[in-house]
This record gives C-alpha cells, sequence and structure tokens, in this order.
C-alpha cells in the first residue's frame, strides 16, 4: 500500500490535495481504504446499427486508490460495482440505481470490512468519483447537450463569451526574441495578448517585459530578404510569429563628481581620479556612467568591483608562478612583463595579472591595448572596436591615464588605473550585453566563467588547460 506521507507545498499524489487531509478517514493515522469510482456508458450493440441506445448499459466501477498507482490500471485492480440499463437511469434516476452501492458505502465507511491477514476490520471511503464529460452532467443532473448556452459545469461562461474568448487567444502575438546573441546567448519566446499596432507600443512592452532600463532599436528576419535581418520601421512589416533582435543603444551622458563619489562602485580608494565623460558620443549604443557597476549588480547580483578584484587577487600568486615557469616564445613575453612590475603593490600585480592572462591564453593584446602620448590623437585608436587606451608617452605595464574606447571613440577618460578600466569594461560588456572583443575572447571567458562564475558553458581547451596548470602551482 502507499504511505501517506505529506510534505507542505509538494504535491505528487492525492495524498497531498487538500480534500484528502481533511477527510477524518482518509487523514488518519490508522490505515484506511480509499476507493476510486468510475461511471461510463457503453453499448453492447453495434454502436451503428439498429439497435443502438436499446441495449446501452451503464456500469460503476471501483479501484483501492491507495495502492502503488502502476497497479491501479490493470485489469485485476479494476473490479465491477454496478451494471444496470441505460434506459433505467433515466427512467428512476441515480438516487434509486445507486441506491446499494450507497448502502455498501456506508457500511464501509461506519463499520468497515474484516480482513483475515490483519485480524481487524479495516474503513474506507469514496476519494473520487471519475467520468468522462456527458456522464458528469448526467450525475449531478446537468444538461447533457452541449449545444446549449451555459454549457459548463464549472462556470457560468455562455457560448458567446467562449467564441471571444476564442477569438482573442488567435489575436495573440507570438515572437522569437533575441536580446543577445555571441558569448552571452540570451533568446526567448514571448507572446503580447494583441498584435500591437506602433511600434513605439512594441518597444515600451518589451522595456517593460525585460525590465530594461536603456534603449534599443529592433531589427527582424525579412523572409523577403531569405530571414536577413532589416531594421523595423513598422509593426505591419512582421510576419506571423516574427524573430526580433534587439539592438542596444548607449547615449553616453556626463556623470558629476558628486554622482561618482557618491556611487563608490567604480573608483579605486587609493586614487582621487573621478570618472568622467569627455562628451556624448555618436555610437548607437547607451548607458550612463557608472550605471555600468549598478546595471551588473541589478542582472547578476554581485558587486562588480569587490568580486572582480577579489578573485583576481586570489589566483594572483599561482599566476605569476606559472608565469615564471613558462618558457620559449610565450615565457619571454611573460618574463618582459615580470621585469617590467617594478613594485607588489596591488595595482601592479593586477596589471601583471591581466596582461600575463592575454599572453598564456594566446589572445593578441597588440589589438586591444593601445598607447598613446595624446587621447586627442585619434588615429592611434580609431579603428579599435573595444579596448583600453593607455595615455603615456611610452608603454608602461601600469599606466598613468587610463580610458575606455567602443567602436573608435573614447567614451570614459581618467580611469584610477588600468585593472579598474579592465573591472568597468567587463561589466559593460557583460551588462549590455555586448560580444567580447575577438582578439581578447579567451581574457573575457576566463574573467567571466572562472573568476566571476558567470555563465554554464564548458570551458574551452585553452581556458581548461590553463586552468589545470593552475591546480598543479
Amino acid at each position: 500500500m502507499s504511505d501517506k506521507v505529506h510534505v507542505p507545498q509538494d504535491y505528487r499524489s492525492y495524498a497531498d490535495g487538500q480534500y484528502f487531509n481533511e477527510n477524518y478517514l482518509l487523514a488518519s493515522d490508522e490505515f484506511t481504504i480509499a476507493l476510486g469510482l468510475y461511471i461510463d456508458d457503453f453499448e453492447v450493440a453495434n454502436p451503428l446499427g439498429t439497435s443502438r441506445l436499446k441495449h446501452k448499459m451503464c456500469a460503476v466501477y471501483w479501484v483501492i486508490a491507495n495502492i502503488p498507482a502502476k497497479y491501479r490500471s490493470t485489469i485485476n485492480s479494476i473490479q465491477l460495482a454496478l451494471l444496470c440499463n441505460t434506459s433505467t437511469v433515466k427512467e428512476c434516476g441515480y438516487a434509486k440505481v445507486l441506491q446499494p452501492l450507497i448502502y455498501d458505502l456506508k457500511t464501509l465507511e461506519q463499520n468497515g470490512v474484516y480482513l483475515e491477514q490483519l485480524g481487524a476490520s479495516v474503513k474506507g471511503t469514496v476519494l473520487y468519483v471519475a467520468t468522462d464529460n456527458l456522464g458528469a452532467h448526467s450525475l449531478a443532473g446537468f444538461l447533457e447537450s452541449f449545444n446549449v448556452d451555459k454549457f459548463c459545469r464549472f462556470c457560468l461562461a455562455s457560448s458567446r463569451d467562449a467564441q471571444q474568448q476564442e477569438m482573442a487567444l488567435q489575436e495573440k502575438f507570438i515572437m522569437r526574441l533575441i536580446v543577445s546573441e555571441g558569448d552571452i546567448r540570451d533568446i526567448r519566446k514571448l507572446t503580447m495578448t494583441t498584435r500591437p499596432d506602433r511600434l513605439e507600443d512594441s518597444i515600451g512592452w518589451l522595456k517593460g517585459t525585460l525590465q530594461a532600463n536603456y534603449s534599443f532599436v529592433l531589427q527582424y528576419q525579412d523572409p523577403d530578404f531569405n530571414n536577413k535581418l532589416c531594421n523595423l520601421a513598422d509593426v505591419s512589416e512582421l510576419p506571423d510569429k516574427p524573430t526580433i533582435k534587439i539592438i542596444p543603444m548607449i547615449d553616453l551622458v556626463p556623470v558629476t563628481e558628486a554622482v561618482t563619489e557618491q556611487s563608490g562602485l567604480c573608483s579605486d580608494r587609493s586614487s582621487q581620479a573621478d570618472t568622467k565623460i569627455l562628451s556624448t558620443s555618436s555610437l548607437d549604443r547607451s548607458v550612463q556612467w557608472p550605471e555600468v557597476c549598478y546595471e551588473f549588480t541589478r542582472v547578476v547580483g554581485q558587486n562588480l568591483r569587490e568580486n572582480f578584484f577579489e578573485s583576481l587577487d586570489r589566483f594572483s600568486p599561482n599566476l605569476m608562478d606559472l608565469f615564471r615557469k613558462k618558457r620559449g616564445l610565450t615565457g619571454q613575453l611573460l618574463t618582459d612583463l615580470l621585469c617590467q612590475t617594478k613594485t607588489t603593490e596591488p595595482t601592479d600585480i593586477r596589471c601583471l595579472c591581466l596582461r600575463g592572462l592575454t599572453v598564456i591564453l594566446g589572445d593578441d593584446p597588440s589589438a586591444f591595448f593601445k598607447t598613446c602620448s595624446d587621447v586627442t590623437d585619434k588615429d592611434l585608436y580609431s579603428q579599435t572596436p573595444v579596448g583600453i587606451l593607455c595615455i603615456e608617452e611610452h608603454p608602461q605595464l601600469n599606466p598613468s591615464r587610463v580610458a575606455i574606447v567602443l567602436e573608435g571613440t573614447v567614451v570614459m577618460e581618467e580611469l584610477a588605473n588600468l585593472p579598474q578600466a579592465f573591472c568597468v569594461l567587463f561589466g559593460l560588456i557583460y551588462t549590455l550585453p555586448l560580444d567580447y572583443p575577438k582578439c581578447m575572447k579567451n581574457t573575457f571567458q576566463f574573467n567571466q566563467q572562472v573568476m566571476l562564475n558567470l555563465g554554464r558553458g564548458e570551458l574551452k581547451p585553452k581556458i581548461q588547460s590553463l586552468m589545470n596548470q593552475l591546480s598543479g602551482c
């Protein structure tokens, strides 16, 4: 027999339901019998012949419900309780037809049945009555026709209400929404209650659904161009069940010193330098600074600055040991970085580890870290899609001035140091989200999956190899 074990808010069987637990017989600690009844009509003659309905029978079956579920539907477990002509039910009603069965059930509830193997009488009651729609209507005294206006036995809905609801369901607008692709994939199925009339309505609904506090435009897969992406200018262009892609927009807005100092999320305590925006960029993506850190915390639930640097500092000793052990061309590059590290200050060690990671993971830091003496000399970084600009006369491991470059434009200057710039840039890429720069893909993947434990994808071979080497240090 099945055990009556009830776990709150965990529904696995009838024993977890409200009615079972409120029934004094079934919910008692003593063993009781729970009966399931099933009522159905069947034809004994050819249902398509001339004798149809003449010999139609009504049968009531019972099964012990508290045996394991896999045995309840076996023929040996299903027993016949009552059998009569359907015409007798219509003539006399269920009250008279079921009277013998009800008498037996009362006896079961009050006196029980004696089981020789247990040496005691066991009581029981009806747990449920199952039947089809027609049988349920007949048993409850409802009309047995489903063409009437009030056709439902659970509510007062009319046929007209059902038709209107069905039409409303048919008007639902289903879309496949690409929130982000590339390294951080986020593709969702969304449903609007009605097809939008205006593009502004679509964007407003998506902002509310995604809880997005940034601006964006929409593209869609156009069937006329072999499902290539096209800018969406009018919702009438959308096919049924379209695939829509969100393109974030960035309008960099100047942030006052008060806001920067108050935030504290993107500042370095050892530096008095403030984060400032030089100008409004012409980029087609947008977020305010230093709201990157706030947005990262909202989306991910982590403090970007604390977690990033805490993890980097934890890996630093093993990374430095590994840098010293490397040989060949990689070893020479790492040795040069080690020689440029003049102190053991945390910022210098972080610079060493971040730059060394790019070498040991096989990335191309020359396409990411750009050096110039004057930020106005745009020719040196105008072709850089994503990067960090080191503003020095000569390249240094830890430059005194650092800026962030997006699509060939300086969007943030006067950052405290290179590790802080790397941290803020990672937060921006992950939050918007943007694609990781190809020249630094392995390094950013290491930051995401290993340092911050974000994402569930398998580690790439180079990253997994680095993890194996670090564990052996």
